[in-house]
């Protein structure tokens, strides 16, 4: 309850809303009787013992004011009249609800469908934003569809279709036989027991023994060189540098750009990892470009390494490439444990505030 002290205090006495007449809370108003309401009203008419002198019993503001009492007291007292009141409201409140979420919509859906202008698509990611925000607001699923599809309409823009990915091939017999080699080849070498076993399966698949002793020999070896490999490359990736204060400055971050490339180049390697390190060091070079193509080839090699869309994105928001940023942003959600609810819903605020206010 809510009296006023003064003639602006007063002033909601005549209010459109006859609840805030009577001082009562709007969000409430369905729950209200008609004992609450005919209290409140009294409530209000404490006024009149505490109205400053200077004000007349006759001025027109009191006279207006004690009309409004009475037309919410009578109309809110009678339970027929109430729900209908009550109805209007809701279907006033529905109304403004709409338009602010229309109002929030109109830039979340123009900036995802203008950077595709020539399909003008909403990607389905942006779909899930504006959703999410119509939810906030209070609508329900079906009516923040309806909003969106009237906006899509407006704008002569269609939803991205979903394209399902083609059945990848069976593999053939060579291809299971050689997934049994490498699970053999587990601890790096294959006993005249685990030959033998491996024959027998062989036998099963149709393979001819010299064949299947040929394809066991060919992952021996694979087995070696990438054991030596991955030992010269973890003895170069695994030294921290990155978070060395000593490698701050031009000559080190050369230093350390060569001796990634190494990595990439000297050792035929598709390392992530490297490629990830070594566009961190063209981010702290601002060779933002370089960066960028590193964290692509990164992302190529090794989709579900998130450290690398997190490079990327502050790449892209210091060379400000905030389109590259939002459909980064899209990848790095879509790769997020779904159980980190926590860095979903991060990744999803600082995409909108891109989204709405650029970088």
């Amino acid at each position: 309850m809510i009296l006023p002290d003064d003639w602006e205090g007063w002033k909601t006495c005549t209010d459109e809303n006859y609840y805030m007449r009577l001082g009562l809370d709007i969000e409430r108003a369905a729950s209200y009787t008609s004992i609450q309401i005919e209290a409140a009203y009294k409530e209000r008419r404490v006024w009149w013992q505490k109205k400053p002198r200077s004000i007349s019993p006759w001025d027109r503001r009191i006279l207006l004011a004690e009309d409004a009492l009475s037309q919410a007291r009578a109309t809110l007292t009678n339970i027929q009249k109430k729900a209908e009141y009550d109805k209007q409201l809701k279907k006033a409140r529905d109304k403004e609800i709409e338009e602010e979420f229309q109002k929030k919509i109109d830039n979340l859906l123009r900036l995802s469908v203008y950077p595709h202008i020539k399909k003008k698509v909403l990607a389905s990611d942006d779909e899930k934003l504006i959703m999410a925000t119509g939810q906030e607001l209070g609508l329900s699923g079906a009516e923040c569809k309806g909003l969106i599809n009237t906006a899509l309409k407006e704008l002569g823009a269609k939803r991205e279709e979903s394209v399902k990915p083609p059945a990848p091939p069976s593999p053939s017999p060579e291809d299971l036989f050689r997934d049994n080699v490498y699970s053999a080849l587990l601890d790096g070498w294959l006993s005249p027991e685990k030959t033998r076993h491996l024959l027998r399966i062989a036998e099963k698949y149709n393979i001819l023994w010299i064949d299947a002793r040929r394809i066991m020999d060919k992952c021996v070896q694979e087995k070696k060189a990438k054991t030596n490999i991955e030992d010269d490359v973890n003895n170069l990736l695994d030294d921290k540098r990155l978070d060395d204060q000593r490698y701050e400055g031009k000559n080190q971050y050369d230093q350390l750009i060569s001796d990634y490339t190494k990595t990439i180049d000297i050792l035929s390697l598709r390392c992530a990892c490297a490629y990830n390190n070594r566009g961190q060091v063209y981010t702290r070079k601002s060779q933002y470009d370089q960066a960028i193509s590193d964290y692509n080839e990164a992302i190529k090699i090794k989709p579900e390494y998130v450290d690398t869309y997190k490079n990327k994105i502050i790449a892209c928001e210091k060379a400000g490439y905030a389109q590259e940023a939002i459909n980064t942003y899209r990848e790095y959600i879509r790769h997020i444990p779904p159980n980190d609810i926590s860095s979903i819903e991060e990744a999803r605020n600082k995409m909108r505030e891109i989204m709405t206010r650029g970088i």
